[in-house]
Formats: C-alpha cells, sequence, structure tokens
C-alpha cells in the first residue's frame, strides 16, 4: 500500500506549458506525482525520468515542462496587533 503524503500545505510540483516561443501561458500546481499521473495519463517513471533530466520531453506533450516547488497552498495572513506596543492606556479608551 502506496504511503499518503502527509504535507498538506504546500505544492511541491508545477507544470508549466509554453507556446511555440517559448512563452509560459499556464501554470498548474499539483500536491503528489499521482495527481500529475491522473491529470496527464503519464506513468510514474515517466515523471520521474522527465525530472531527473533537464532535457527530457514527453513524446505526447512536447509543450509541457514539471517542476519540482515549494508553493504554500494557503495564504498566511500574519495579525500584527502585538507588534503596534499598544500601552494600556490606548485600550482603555477602546
Amino acid at each position: 500500500m502506496p504511503r499518503k503524503n502527509p504535507n498538506k500545505s504546500y505544492y511541491h510540483y508545477a507544470i508549466k506549458e509554453f507556446d511555440k516561443e517559448g512563452e509560459v501561458i499556464n501554470i498548474n500546481f499539483y500536491m503528489t506525482q499521482y495527481d500529475i499521473m491522473e491529470k496527464l495519463g503519464l506513468s510514474h517513471q515517466t515523471i520521474c525520468n522527465h525530472l531527473r533530466n533537464e532535457g527530457h520531453r514527453f513524446r505526447k506533450y512536447k509543450n509541457i515542462k514539471i517542476e519540482k516547488v515549494s508553493v504554500p497552498v494557503y495564504k498566511r495572513i500574519i495579525n500584527d496587533v502585538f507588534s503596534h506596543n499598544y500601552s494600556e492606556s490606548d485600550c482603555e479608551s477602546l
């Protein structure tokens, strides 16, 4: 039985789609290689070979490149109430 990925807070892979001039036209993020396998219909070995070899191109998808990334899934908002150095007198007026 395959192990499950416990890290659900970061995307680990990005698929970049290029046009004929080599400009990026679309980027999709995925958490696991199995998500990519379902989306593109490629084998796990093919995806691993593509990630290991820089010049590897897919026969079926010539304008796609898969990269390893570390992009947060959720935007982190920091509550900076305590960084304003409020005094007790400021709080009493509220």
